[in-house]
């Protein structure tokens, strides 16, 4: 009961952001034509109203096709200690991230969430596609009744 309350309460956040957009594909998923060698950057943007505080995401690819070289959070610092978010680029065909600021990090004007450099290890057509669990407002007053 507890995860369902969970996954229904992410479902109206995320539902209650009708202004969010990603510049990946309308569908989530980007179909990439890469020769062996290429190297391919996949940026997750979004447009939010107001300030998030939190969010929690991944970036899904085919590890037979692509390999993951460099990753950069919301600041934009492919530098991992310039990082304000937690991102994991070592699980076999997913990065995934969260972070939670309390100051929240404004996404007004379509800003990166995530950017993902891969090398292409063979010359292939492949799929590149992102999942945004959660995605925290600053203001919670949607959740009043």
């Amino acid at each position: 009961m507890k995860r369902f309350l969970s996954v229904l309460l992410a479902l109206v956040v995320l539902m209650s952001f009708a202004a969010i957009s990603v510049s990946a594909a309308k569908n989530a998923e980007t179909t990439v034509s890469v020769n062996k060698g290429d190297e391919v950057i996949y940026t997750l943007k979004l447009t939010v109203p107001e300030k998030v505080v939190g969010c929690d995401f991944s970036v899904y690819y085919d590890s037979s096709a692509l390999q993951v070289k460099e990753v950069a959070d919301f600041t934009g610092s492919y530098n991992e200690d310039d990082w304000r978010a937690v991102i994991n680029p070592d699980i076999k065909d997913e990065v995934i991230g969260n972070w939670s600021i309390l100051n929240g990090v404004k996404f007004t004007d379509n800003n990166p969430v995530v950017s993902v450099k891969f090398k292409a290890m063979k010359a292939t057509q492949t799929h590149i596609s992102y999942y945004v669990r959660y995605l925290y407002p600053e203001s919670m007053e949607q959740f009043t009744t």
